[in-house]
């Protein structure tokens, strides 16, 4: 994990006159996992007790207890099942994969694992990352009228780190 990416990302956010939230506190992050079977990562377990949650220009870092899995989002908002067209078979770029076959069934494995954490322009576009039991938190973008998805970062560190140096067009 790198803390001065972090901090350095925080550090940007204040300057461009960005909203922090309160930091989370033990027992949010706690139940949190205890409630979604899953593992906090270090490095996001790190930028949560910085702050829970910020706006920041066109992006939105949500607090922990809006945290949803991908599943968990498709089903409960019937107007993003609506939105997003099965049908596609092409994908956006290269490296990318689509999220539901043609029958609606899902394609990414380990969706009930992958939480939305941010999103960009008003929910166009969402972060998930992986918080399954394994080695790898890995971060992707969710094109959800796209019906895909794509690998943007093997760790939040690496996110965040990409967020500084490369902007924000480069994970999107």
């Amino acid at each position: 994990m790198k803390k001065d990416e972090i901090i350095k990302f925080i550090e940007n956010v204040l300057l461009a006159e960005g909203c922090l939230k309160q930091p989370a506190i033990n027992d949010q992050v706690y139940d949190f996992e205890l409630k979604n079977k899953c593992i906090i990562p270090v490095d996001l377990l790190f930028l949560l007790k910085i702050t829970n949650g910020f706006d920041f220009k066109l992006v939105r870092f949500w607090p922990l207890n809006e945290y949803k899995s991908l599943s968990r989002f498709f089903t409960e908002d019937e107007s993003k099942v609506f939105y997003t067209d099965y049908r596609k078979n092409q994908l956006p770029e290269e490296g990318a994969g689509l999220l539901f076959d043609s029958e609606g069934k899902w394609l990414l494995k380990e969706q009930e694992f992958y939480f939305i954490f941010s999103d960009y322009n008003i929910e166009s576009s969402f972060w998930a990352i992986n918080l399954s039991e394994g080695e790898t938190n890995n971060v992707i973008c969710v094109y959800v009228s796209q019906n895909a998805y794509r690998n943007v970062a093997n760790s939040l560190s690496e996110f965040i780190e990409i967020f500084n140096s490369q902007g924000l067009e480069f994970l999107i």
